[in-house]
C-alpha cells in the first residue's frame, strides 16, 4: 500500500511506516481519491485538515477513470520524498519516554523492600 501526503504528522508517518505501509511526502493536491483496485475508487468530499472520518462519491466498475487516477498517483509519487524508517526522535512515546512527567513520587524499585518490610 502507498499513501500520498502534504503534512503528515510524525505520529501518522511512523504509525504508517510501521504498519508497513509506503509512505511519499509532497505538495497538497486538491482532489483526494483512494483507488480500492483497478477498476473502482473513491472520491473524498472536501474536509478539514486533520485526521477524521472521510465521506465521498463511490464510483464502481469505472477501470478507465482509475486507471486515469493511478497515473495522477504515479506521476505525483515521482516527485515525492519517500519516508523510508520511522523517525523515533519525533515519535510522542519516545518523546515521553526520553522526558517523563516528575510526579514527585519515588518510583526506584530498590526503596520497594523498605516499604514492604
Amino acid at each position: 500500500m502507498k499513501v500520498y501526503a502534504s503534512n503528515p504528522s510524525s505520529d501518522v508517518s511512523n504509525g504508517l511506516i510501521a504498519r508497513g505501509v509506503e509512505v511519499f511526502i509532497g505538495s497538497r493536491v486538491r482532489d483526494h481519491f483512494l483507488v480500492a483496485d483497478s477498476k473502482s475508487y473513491i472520491l473524498s468530499r472536501p474536509h478539514a485538515l486533520k485526521v477524521g472520518e472521510r465521506t465521498g462519491e463511490l464510483h464502481e466498475n469505472e477501470p478507465e477513470e482509475a486507471a486515469k487516477i493511478r497515473d495522477k498517483f504515479d506521476k505525483l509519487l515521482a516527485d515525492a520524498k519517500p519516508v523510508k524508517k520511522i523517525d523515533w526522535k519525533q515519535d510522542s512515546l519516545w518523546k515521553a519516554l526520553r522526558r517523563p512527567i516528575d510526579w514527585k513520587v519515588d518510583t526506584h524499585a530498590s526503596r520497594l523492600d523498605e516499604e514492604f518490610a
